[in-house]
């Protein structure tokens, strides 16, 4: 039930953040406005996120939950103890942002025009007031799981995402983008106040202590330090990796970071969203099993995972132009804007599945306990992606950067899969996935479409480049077989909702 609560909290925050994107696309389209929204957002997270997410999550959850059931008494101190370093580390993010914020912006966006490091400093100087909540309710929320309530967890990014949904409006209408950021803060001291309130509520109801037992007294903050360790070098990395394209863009010109970040939401979210479900449930999974186990069990439900996931981001690539079109087309996002994005949709489809997959794998190694195993792959993959967008930059612009991002995920992906023994799977389906997804692209390139309005042009592309590429797929017995596991897999949980949703509930006196 946990799972499923933390689930269906992404779930709405995704949908919440679309929501979030179709605001920004009409009223800031591919600005500098909206290139400053974009860096400043993330000069305030990225930072943020070096001490805290899943190196907080992975570290002080287990420990917390442990000395909850043992001794109540260093489970506080060990919270009070997290408390006290998220505030000093929170505190010189918030002196960063406020006395330094142009530094800061262009440190992440070193080719951003003038005007829109200007505009993505103030924004910033706004954002940076809401770090100190951000990252103290956070800890709350991981409290509140600890002791059984996932609504700590799962409200954060819905109630960001609302936050500027309300405050872009109101920005655009009194003329000051800056005030776009305080959004931000607003959303986070609401946050805060919810995860307060529910706190108090949490200690009310702690499980009870285990009779008898009484867990080490002392160092807690040590043995927070130790737990967090390992987990600190991948988040430094996921972090620079997440910034990379980032970087590269802000030389391109006006609108390419915006574009950039449109193109994400339309390539991350499905993937985000199946990705987590499936890693969650990996952690428990894969954590009692042997080498052999976990090849096998990561080979049966990874490579049809990976093959349609395929399937599904070429037909976004040949079709990317109409759906941009339907979905954003409107108010300050033209046809240029349309175009940019669909450029770099195209380019970041080529990774994503890869992605997702090398995802899911580094969950496997953490429930094995060989979370160090993807240090040195997120090294080579954020090292491989600074140097194709070194050489593809000034050659193909923003599907160069799009594309070096891919080409990082997919040695991301190639080398976890040679950790847990998947690389040859790999690798023999690899010839099939090619030639499936450049048979699509060649028949969107060359065979005429009717000029129709962009619905049905895009629904008829996508039936030709999708038929064209299941064709190849099924020529191939592995191919085949993983297409065949698929649907079995999807059926079966569309029989169990089916089954669920037609229960009847008990009548409640």
């Amino acid at each position: 039930m946990r799972a499923a609560g933390i689930i269906v909290g992404n779930g709405v925050g995704k949908i919440l953040g679309f929501a979030r994107e179709l605001v920004l696309a009409y009223f800031l389209g591919t600005t500098g406005t909206a290139d400053a929204f974009r860096v400043s957002l993330t000069a305030a997270l990225v930072p943020t996120h070096f001490f805290m997410g899943d190196v907080l999550d992975g570290a002080f959850i287990p420990l917390y939950s442990k000395r909850l059931l043992e001794n109540r008494d260093s489970a506080a101190r060990l919270a009070r103890a997290t408390m006290f370093y998220l505030l000093l580390a929170s505190l010189i993010v918030v002196s960063l942002t406020t006395f330094a914020s142009r530094v800061v912006v262009s440190l992440f966006a070193p080719g951003l025009s003038r005007e829109s490091a200007t505009l993505a400093s103030k924004m910033l100087t706004w954002m940076g007031l809401g770090i100190p909540a951000y990252v103290l309710s956070n800890l709350g929320a991981l409290r509140m799981l600890s002791a059984g309530r996932v609504a700590g967890v799962a409200l954060r990014q819905p109630v960001i995402n609302l936050g500027f949904i309300v405050a872009i409006p109101i920005a655009a209408w009194l003329g000051k983008p800056e005030l776009t950021g305080v959004g931000f803060s607003v959303a986070l001291l609401v946050y805060a106040i919810i995860i307060g309130r529910g706190l108090r509520k949490a200690d009310r109801h702690l499980p009870p202590q285990t009779p008898g037992k009484v867990g080490m007294m002392g160092g807690e903050a040590r043995e927070l330090l130790r737990a967090s360790s390992p987990l600190i070098s991948m988040m430094v990395l996921g972090q620079l990796l997440a910034l990379v394209d980032r970087v590269a863009a802000s030389f391109l010109g006006t609108g390419a970071i915006a574009s950039l970040e449109y193109a994400r939401t339309f390539v991350e979210i499905p993937l985000v969203i199946i990705g987590a479900a499936v890693a969650t449930v990996s952690l428990s999974r894969f954590a009692h099993l042997s080498p052999d186990e976990v090849q096998s069990t990561a080979t049966r439900s990874l490579l049809p995972l990976i093959t349609g996931a395929l399937v599904a981001l070429t037909i976004l690539g040949t079709v990317a132009p109409e759906v941009v079109s339907v979905v954003l087309r409107r108010g300050h996002f033209d046809r240029a804007a349309v175009t940019t994005v669909s450029t770099a949709i195209r380019g970041l489809s080529i990774g994503a599945a890869f992605f997702m997959a090398a995802y899911i794998m580094h969950r496997i190694l953490t429930a094995q306990m060989r979370a160090v195993e993807g240090i040195w792959p997120l090294a080579a993959s954020l090292l491989t992606a600074a140097v194709a967008n070194i050489i593809l930059l000034p050659r193909l612009g923003l599907f160069g950067v799009a594309l070096g991002l891919s080409l990082g995920q997919i040695v991301y992906c190639g080398l976890l899969a040679r950790r847990l023994g998947l690389l040859s799977a790999f690798t023999n389906r690899l010839p099939t996935w090619t030639v499936g997804a450049l048979l699509a692209i060649v028949l969107r390139a060359f065979v005429p479409l009717p000029e129709v309005v962009p619905f049905f042009r895009g629904a008829i592309s996508a039936i030709l480049s999708g038929f064209s590429m299941l064709l190849v797929l099924c020529l191939a017995a592995t191919t085949r077989d993983d297409m065949i596991v698929l649907w079995r897999q999807v059926t079966r949980w569309a029989s169990l909702v089916a089954t669920r949703m037609s229960v009847p509930r008990k009548a409640v006196p």
